[in-house]
């Protein structure tokens, strides 16, 4: 089978994590592509077998303008096309929504099956209006959409009426590779990971902390991840009077020493779908104290049993979940157990058997669109 993945930017998102993880898996038994508008290997974030085909086309160059942002796209769509036709895959895979429109109108009139991801959260997220009405009228040429939870589920099967299937995402931790240095924090920490932005709301757990500094003295916060409110978030702690007790690492390629090191995981995020960063800290056995930032969130924690969800969004509530469980040693041991054990169901070779058998169902449809 030739499977053909694809995705505008492979860098270090969630997506992007997972169309590595594919590629690898699968490589090892299909012929396996990835196509990407990246002009060469410098910015991809995670590592691809060295099996794996992975063309660059060079068309991340921005757009000034409506009328040239529609010339690069046709100009996208065009070279797509004609880089699907060279590549004759079996199955092609397209990673988010505006990619998934582009690769799928790459494809008007071709025979094989194309599976487009959504990987971004429906609810809380929104695209701009051209891209939404795109998207409501070409998805529909599309065989399937693939959605990580039953609430996405839900909500794209409401919309489309063309089949949508339910398959997480796989949850593993990247290995450390050779040489590379491991931070080491000393005392007891609470940490976080996740990329600086707005809705990642990480000035949350910032305040949180600062609220609770002068009765847990020996304890220190760890921010792992980059992005824009990076600085903006370094002054508010100096600024809460916990920057020497608030540690940012920058972007952290294999987290798992930090994470295996830490006494719990916080997330105060108010949009996610399949958040990897808690289900990694649950693959180690720390416990996660969660913002409820949507009901899909309960697809992966039982709040009290394999995790704490923090629900009304407020400062208050943050800061008692917390501080409820440092308290409690023996609890941040029960949950982390539980949390453990729940992440099996996403372990690599389940998911990825999921996608073989989905392959496999759609290879048999041969009329073009």
């Amino acid at each position: 089978m030739k499977i053909t993945l694809f995705d505008s930017m492979i860098g270090s998102g969630g997506a992007e994590r997972v169309l590595t993880t594919m590629a690898n898996e699968f490589v090892e038994e299909y012929d396996v592509s990835v196509v990407t508008f990246q002009s060469g290997p410098e910015d991809v974030f995670y590592e691809m077998d060295s099996g794996v085909n992975v063309r660059y086309l060079d068309l991340l160059k921005s757009s000034n303008g409506l009328l040239e942002a529609i010339r690069q796209n046709l100009r996208r769509i065009k070279i797509l096309r004609q880089e699907i036709k060279t590549l004759d895959p079996d199955v092609i895979v397209s990673f988010l929504p505006e990619n998934n429109i582009l690769v799928t109108l790459s494809c008007l009139g071709y025979t094989k099956p194309i599976v487009l991801t959504e990987h971004t959260d429906p609810f809380g997220t929104k695209l701009g209006k051209v891209w939404g009405v795109l998207r409501r009228l070409v998805y529909r040429k599309a065989d399937v959409i693939v959605v990580l939870t039953s609430s996405a589920k839900e909500y794209f099967e409401s919309i489309f009426r063309i089949p949508v299937v339910e398959i997480p995402n796989p949850v593993y931790l990247p290995a450390v590779k050779e040489h590379e240095e491991l931070l080491e924090i000393p005392g007891p920490y609470i940490i976080t990971i996740g990329r600086l932005v707005k809705n990642k709301r990480t000035e949350d757990i910032i305040n949180a902390f600062s609220q609770i500094k002068d009765e847990y003295k020996e304890w220190c916060l760890v921010v792992v991840g980059d992005g824009p409110l990076k600085e903006d978030l370094q002054e508010l702690a100096r600024k809460l009077g916990v920057a020497e007790r608030v540690v940012f690492t920058g972007l952290v390629r294999s987290p798992e020493h930090l994470l295996k090191n830490a006494e719990m995981f916080v997330s105060a995020s108010i949009t996610e779908v399949f958040p990897m960063a808690i289900c990694e800290a649950m693959v180690c056995g720390i416990p996660v104290v969660v913002r409820e930032y949507n009901k899909s969130v309960r697809d992966i924690i039982v709040d009290k049993k394999n995790g704490v969800l923090v629900r009304n969004h407020t400062l208050e509530n943050l800061v008692t979940a917390i501080k409820d469980l440092m308290d409690d040693q023996k609890r941040r041991r029960e949950l982390g157990f539980e949390a453990k054990i729940a992440m099996r169901k996403f372990a690599p070779d389940v998911v990825m058997s999921r996608w073989t058998e989905l392959f496999q169902q759609l290879t048999s449809r041969t009329a073009p669109r």
